[in-house]
């Protein structure tokens, strides 16, 4: 998986690409260092595919960046990665723009 990373003035946008599953996870979480990030956006224009292990990094980041007194939003879903969040109940606790 290809993960195209920008951080400016405390904001960290991350966009993947392709499918976030088993195997191409750990990358994606090793990438969510948020140190000095006040809004953490993760693009997901171009996902196609997410697993139980890409949801899980949404979750606990979105644990991180409320901790720190941050915000945490998803931009760009797809119709057929929100079907994923909307069936496991993610639409509402995960910040969908």
């Amino acid at each position: 998986m290809d993960i195209k990373k920008k951080f400016a003035d405390g904001k960290l946008v991350l966009k993947p690409v392709g499918r976030i599953d088993t195997v191409t996870a750990p990358e994606l979480a090793a990438m969510v260092v948020l140190d000095n990030v006040k809004e953490l956006e993760f693009d997901l224009s171009a996902v196609d595919y997410i697993s139980s292990a890409g949801l899980r990094i949404f979750l606990g980041a979105q644990q991180k960046m409320t901790d720190a007194g941050g915000k945490m939003v998803l931009s760009g879903v797809r119709p057929i990665v929100r079907e994923i969040f909307d069936i496991v109940g993610f639409s509402d606790e995960l910040t969908i723009i």
